[in-house]
């Protein structure tokens, strides 16, 4: 295996009133992962291997594309050699075309989502990052995005 990361690091304080006992609760999470492609991040090329610290108990559980319905692609599948051809491949992924780089984004959106308390599951996650793409969502906020950006003067 390769280098470890710290992929997400979550805190959260909580406060609670519960009959005017008020109490805080902290939470901590943190994920490392390392994958079998000699790479530190979730990709869809191989098998991620992942410790999940939360709440004081680590568990350890794989990633692994196959499990989403997702085949295994290689990293040049998502090269491009030019803005252009990134901008092309994020509006592919926002029009829910299938394609490697549509199944990595929901892969490490999946995790965002979990790991910011949106989601109960890594599995869930992901499930939750394709239907946001497929509903237009995605499309929705990046479109909402670009409107507020372009409606600043330039100074």
């Amino acid at each position: 295996l390769v280098s470890i990361c710290i992929l997400y690091f979550f805190t959260s304080y909580v406060d609670h009133d519960d009959h005017h006992n008020a109490y805080r609760r902290q939470s901590k999470w943190c994920v490392r992962e390392s994958a079998e492609d000699e790479f530190d991040e979730i990709s869809i090329a191989s098998r991620i291997f992942v410790a999940e610290l939360k709440i004081g108990n680590v568990t350890q559980w794989v990633i692994d594309p196959i499990e989403h319905n997702m085949d295994y692609a290689g990293l040049s599948d998502l090269a491009v050699d030019s803005a252009q051809d990134s901008l092309n491949i994020i509006r592919s992924v926002l029009a829910n075309n299938p394609s490697a780089a549509k199944d990595i984004v929901c892969l490490n959106a999946g995790a965002a989502l979990y790991v910011a308390g949106l989601a109960d599951s890594y599995v869930n996650g992901v499930a939750m990052a394709r239907k946001i793409i497929a509903d237009g969502l995605a499309q929705q906020k990046l479109n909402e995005f670009i409107a507020k950006t372009q409606s600043f003067k330039a100074v």
